[in-house]
């Protein structure tokens, strides 16, 4: 049985020629390491889920034989809760590194202000999709440019410097990334943390031309080969957004928990919609044997995910990972697409199917277009049986474009035949 550690017992040890680690027999789980050098620390060991796990809680002297045993009583209280010492250690590191980060720092540090910003205002009053939208904006597009800068010593010159590029590859995103700085900016002068807006007066980028990309039955057919070589996350999703017509963040933050597989629906709850309405979108069997073939990660109701913690978000360098493919398959460029031109490519092949306007726009949750006024109210889940067979449909011509064979009860996608 281990030995009550006592003051005099530590002072007593002598370090030796390899490392020892010395249980206090009064607090099970207690260690003091002696180094070879003579240098001592503590560390707790326990289980969480029947996996061995330690934390350490700093050197000796410093921390005291009674303080250790302190903080080893604590431990084993957050245990008792259900809670990993460790990981609860970890965390509280981490965010008082931060907290002594931001009271370093001057108040008007970019990446302050926009934590600051996406904490006490935009979770505050703007709906999760918003918000998220805005903190992916500033991580990808504003951060990396300015974070290390001061808000207030932000040009006109600057702010067209970094929206140029953007304007050039993708002008919609140019205008959010504005509306972002302009809303960060107002925020940031009602604060007194600067005297004027720097953006206040930017004028919005000019939008191109609505896109009309539509990817043709040739395209559609390379493109299902090169998903086929495209492993989780990306190859699949791709193929349930093609399958589905539905839009790109949607299927990309789909969860378990809103799938029901064996009724063969897809319920999107309104926060989720781009038009904050609920939908209830039939699956072909294509897609549920997508998704049933798909891993399930324990962690998370995500279903598509690359880390178990967040959605889905690398979709250009998948896209141009895609495109090269598909070129290389054909032998020849291709104009480029977007994912969203998916959906506007499932719903015009679609359309050439003969399917009725009306169901394609219940397919696709539009607000206005084929149905209007008080029938819309009435139709809001209606089409069920349309919808169910237009996407069937669908998936079909589908396999018979990517396999070059008639299919009539296609349940899974084989593998496309160049």
């Amino acid at each position: 049985m281990a030995k009550v550690l006592t003051q005099a017992a530590i002072d007593a040890i002598w370090p030796g020629d390899k490392r020892r680690e010395i249980p206090d027999g009064r607090t099970p789980g207690l260690y003091l390491i002696v180094q070879p050098s003579g240098a001592r620390s503590w560390a707790y060991r326990y289980r969480v889920d029947g996996r061995a796990r330690k934390v350490t809680f700093g050197d000796y002297p410093t921390i005291a034989l009674a303080s250790a045993r302190d903080r080893a009583a604590k431990a084993k209280t957050l245990i008792i809760d259900g809670k990993d010492p460790g990981v609860e250690r970890r965390e509280a590191k981490v965010e008082a590194k931060a907290k002594a980060a931001a009271e370093a720092a001057p108040l008007d540090l970019i990446e302050t202000v926009a934590r600051t910003f996406i904490e006490r205002h935009a979770k505050r009053q703007t709906r999760q999709r918003s918000w998220t939208e805005a903190q992916r904006i500033f991580e990808h597009d504003i951060l990396p440019a300015w974070g290390k800068r001061r808000l207030s010593t932000i040009t006109r010159a600057d702010t067209y410097a970094l929206l140029d590029p953007i304007v050039d590859r993708a002008p919609v995103l140019a205008g959010r990334v504005l509306s972002v700085l302009k809303t960060v900016g107002r925020f940031a002068r009602d604060r007194g943390i600067i005297e004027t807006n720097p953006f206040f007066e930017i004028r919005a980028p000019a939008l191109a031309p609505p896109r009309e990309r539509v990817l043709d039955e040739r395209e559609i057919r390379v493109l299902m080969l090169a998903l086929d070589a495209e492993p989780y996350p990306l190859g699949p999703l791709t193929k349930v957004l093609l399958l589905t017509a539905a839009r790109r963040a949607e299927v990309g933050e789909m969860k378990w928990g809103e799938l029901d597989l064996d009724a063969k629906i897809w319920r999107l709850p309104a926060a989720r919609s781009k038009n904050h309405r609920a939908h209830e979108l039939p699956l072909p069997d294509a897609v549920i044997d997508i998704l049933r073939q798909l891993p399930r990660i324990e962690s998370t109701d995500l279903v598509f995910t690359a880390d178990g913690a967040t959605a889905s978000h690398s979709f250009h360098r998948g896209k141009l990972r895609l495109h090269a493919r598909m070129e290389a398959t054909l032998g020849e460029s291709i104009p480029s697409w977007s994912y969203h031109d998916l959906r506007r490519s499932a719903a015009s092949h679609m359309a050439s199917l003969a399917i009725s306007p009306h169901v394609i726009e219940a397919i696709l949750n539009h607000k206005s277009g084929a149905i209007k006024g008080i029938a819309r109210v009435y139709n809001r889940f209606e089409y069920q049986p349309e919808q169910r067979a237009a996407l069937a449909a669908w998936a079909r011509r589908v396999h018979e474009i990517a396999t070059g064979e008639a299919a009539e009860n296609v349940v899974a996608f084989a593998k496309a035949k160049a």
